[in-house]
């Protein structure tokens, strides 16, 4: 290791050292969520670019404080200690982003988990959203919502599982990528009714960046930083019978998500 990188590595570990003792956490934690590929990753490397803005992509520290969790509501040995069980997630979950990023001095620190079925293979989504508001019950939810054909047609052209440390990549079925989309605008729309939610079109932020991003940024309770910038958008390819049933599949969430109308939960940053 060089002079350069011995000292860098030196510099970490004293930042984390002062960072756990003095208990330093940034005002505002947002998770970032949504179903795959529907933006979450672009917003996140937005907001991670604005100064002051503490940045993880798919820690997994949150999915495996929602797991240990979801065993003490299993055994009723550990059920009569989850209060005390569920503040030592909290410490496990704030004391390894202590330790993992330099928190001194931002002012909110951003986490990104999408709603998938690598991360939460067994599709309970509401669960983790709930857990993860137990464990950091200030923290705040940012959504967002695509076109669900987009969405679905992204998915299909990855290999899902690569950040696993022992299973090999493997790919799912269109049904199944569907059924993720549903799950996941489900558990969107039980979350915006109870906790600290902004829903964001992705299409939306694309077509007004200026405004959606003033939005966000109110939301979030940060200054606004550079508006989020405009990309080009992937044309999906399907054809139109497969186009037919990922709506027809998604219709009863999908008008759901539309009687909610985004523009009101858009009204809560104004």
């Amino acid at each position: 290791m060089s002079t350069k990188d011995l000292v860098a590595a030196s510099t970490r570990s004293a930042a984390a050292g002062l960072q756990r003792g003095l208990g330093i956490w940034p005002k505002t934690f947002c998770l970032i969520s949504g179903a795959p590929r529907s933006g979450t990753t672009a917003v996140a490397r937005w907001l991670g670019e604005q100064p002051r803005i503490a940045l993880c992509i798919e820690s997994r520290t949150l999915i495996a404080a929602h797991r240990f969790l979801d065993e003490v509501h299993r055994f009723e040995a550990l059920a009569k200690y989850e209060d005390e069980l569920v503040r030592a997630a909290r410490r496990m979950v704030k004391d390894h982003d202590r330790g993992k990023r330099l928190l001194l001095g931002r002012r909110a620190l951003i986490d990104k988990e999408p709603l998938e079925p690598i991360a939460l293979p067994d599709g309970q989504f509401d669960a983790f959203l709930s857990n993860v508001r137990r464990i950091l019950p200030k923290a705040k939810l940012l959504f967002l919502v695509r076109d669900p054909v987009a969405s679905v047609h992204s998915m299909a052209k990855r290999d899902w599982g690569v950040s696993l440390a022992d299973a090999a990549p493997r790919r799912f079925s269109l049904a199944e990528h569907v059924e993720t989309c549903c799950r996941a605008v489900g558990a969107i729309l039980s979350a915006v009714q109870d906790f600290d939610a902004y829903a964001c079109d992705f299409g939306r932020l694309r077509r007004n960046a200026v405004e959606e991003s003033q939005r966000i940024a109110y939301f979030l309770e940060i200054p606004e930083g550079p508006f989020f910038p405009l990309r080009e958008a992937d044309v999906p390819d399907f054809a139109e019978e497969e186009r037919a049933q990922i709506r027809a599949a998604f219709r009863k969430r999908g008008d759901a998500l539309a009687a909610h109308d985004l523009s009101a939960f858009a009204a809560r940053g104004r």
